[in-house]
Order: structure tokens, then sequence, then C-alpha cells
């Protein structure tokens, strides 16, 4: 196979994973904070604040995906291969 065509398949594999990345955030988030708030007796207050670190950490995932396929987008415009627009 050629180099860039492994390259661009690696890349589109990394962005293939954001959903399940997205989705472990959140379901960790949701059973570390059940599982504290049990601990502590304290419901649902670290469920509530770990979900909220969850959704930022699938936030911050969906930004780095953004910004690979930003750079991708970009690199391929210097090319000559981008889209015109």
């Amino acid at each position: 196979m050629d180099k860039e065509i492994r390259k661009n398949i690696r890349e589109v594999g990394g962005l293939m994973t954001l959903g399940l990345e997205m989705g472990i955030s959140v379901t960790l988030g949701y059973f570390m904070g059940s599982w504290i708030d049990n601990w502590f007796g304290t419901q649902p207050i670290f469920l509530i604040l770990c979900i909220s670190f969850g959704f930022g950490a699938a936030f911050m995932a969906v930004y780095r995906a953004y910004k690979i396929a930003k750079d991708v987008d970009n690199q391929g415009e210097i090319n000559g291969a981008g889209s015109s627009r």
C-alpha cells in the first residue's frame, strides 16, 4: 500500500473511534459518580459532577477530532487536492 493511503486510513480510523470515545466517557462518568455517591451517601452530587466531566471529555474528543480533520483538509489544499470553495 502507498504511504499516503496508509496515512489517510490511520487518520480516518482515529475519527471513527469518536463515537465510542464519547459513549465511554459519559458512561464511565455515570458509573464512577454512582459509586462515589453510594460510598459517601451523597446522592446525586457526584453523579452529576462526574457525568458533567464525562460530557466535557466527550466535547474535548469532538474538538480534537475537528482539529485533526481541519488539519488534514488544510494539508490537502496545500498539496492541491483540497476542495474548491
